[in-house]
C-alpha cells in the first residue's frame, strides 16, 4: 500500500470537515455513512496516534489470555472459598514451567 499524498489527505480532511459542518448539532438526521464519517472525525487523533509505528506493535493478547485462564479456573472450580488458593492456582497455571520472557510487547 503506497503512502497517501498530501493532496489526498487535504481532500479527505476537507470532506470530513464538510460532513461535520453539515450535521453539527443534528446527528440523528445523518445517514449511516455520514455517521461513520462523523465518528471518525471525532476520533481522528486517537486513530492516527494508534497507527503510528511506535505504537502499532503493542498488543494486549497475553493479558487477554491470562484473563481467559482465570475465568476458566473459576468455572472449573465452581468458585474458591479462599482467595489465596485461587491466586496460587492462577500462578501455577500461568507461570510455572514457562519462559515468561516474550518478544511480544504489551501496553
Amino acid at each position: 500500500m503506497d503512502d497517501p499524498t498530501p493532496s489526498k489527505i487535504k481532500i479527505f480532511k476537507q470532506c470530513l470537515t464538510e460532513v461535520n459542518q453539515k450535521y453539527s448539532g443534528s446527528r440523528p438526521k445523518a445517514s449511516k455513512a455520514d455517521k461513520a464519517l462523523l465518528t471518525l472525525y471525532d476520533n481522528l487523533i486517537p486513530v492516527i496516534t494508534a497507527l503510528e509505528p511506535q505504537y502499532c506493535h503493542y498488543t494486549n493478547g497475553p493479558l487477554e489470555g491470562i484473563n481467559r485462564k482465570i475465568k476458566q479456573i473459576q468455572r472449573t472450580a465452581y468458585g474458591y472459598r479462599n482467595f489465596k488458593h485461587l491466586k496460587v492456582r492462577i500462578y501455577l497455571q500461568t507461570y510455572l514451567g514457562k519462559d515468561t520472557r516474550s518478544s511480544v510487547k504489551t501496553a
